[in-house]
């Protein structure tokens, strides 16, 4: 959940400084679209890690919660 609102407040202040540069350009050169591209390759790269690296985080959480449980309530649940 920290690391949701931790990417969540991050992604909204870079909004923020984005939107302070003024009018978008009227036209977009060759060059400026390879940042461009070049940028989106690196930021989709990056939330993909994120995105695995939050999977991980879930998971482990789920493994060490049902250690916790008292050991008669996963008895109960193997006898099912």
């Amino acid at each position: 959940m920290q690391v949701e609102q931790t990417i969540e407040s991050a992604a909204l202040a870079a909004l923020k400084v984005q939107g302070r540069h003024g009018r978008l350009p009227t036209e977009v050169t060759p060059e400026r679209l390879l940042r461009l591209e070049q940028e989106l390759t690196e930021k989709t790269r990056a939330l993909a890690e994120l995105s695995v690296a939050f999977t991980v985080l879930e998971k482990k959480d789920r493994e060490e919660s049902q250690r916790a449980l008292p050991a008669s309530r996963s008895r109960r649940r193997r006898a099912r």
